[in-house]
């Protein structure tokens, strides 16, 4: 048990100190009790006590969320010719209460870029 301890927090055994960077990390969404119970949970690792934190303190918050609707232009298995220059249009909805923060964009991620 003592090494496992002492494995979790290399940098330092001083939980006033772990205490405190934890704090840091977090910000003003927690205070030092709360710190020193995740510190606790996660055997004095910072990166495991800040995790289990945002893991179990966000699980209620929401995030922007979208819907498709609809195409707009080129609907669904219609073809365009090789080389043609086009526009595609879709309409979306957010389907949450909280407006899209500021400059939130619709962007290509993932798959076969067209």
């Amino acid at each position: 048990d003592d090494v496992v301890s002492q494995m979790g927090c290399l940098q330092t055994q001083d939980r006033e100190e772990l205490v405190n960077q934890m704090l840091r990390l977090v910000g003003t969404n927690i205070n030092y009790n709360t710190a020193m119970f995740y510190l606790e949970m996660n055997q004095w690792n910072v990166q495991a006590a800040v995790c289990s934190y945002f893991d179990l303190e966000t699980v209620n918050s929401s995030l922007p969320g979208m819907i498709f609707l609809k195409d707009i232009t080129i609907g669904e298995g219609e073809s365009i010719p090789p080389k043609t220059t086009f526009v595609k249009t879709w309409r979306v909805q957010n389907p949450g209460p909280d407006r899209w923060p500021p400059g939130c964009i619709l962007r290509f991620s993932s798959g076969v870029q067209l």
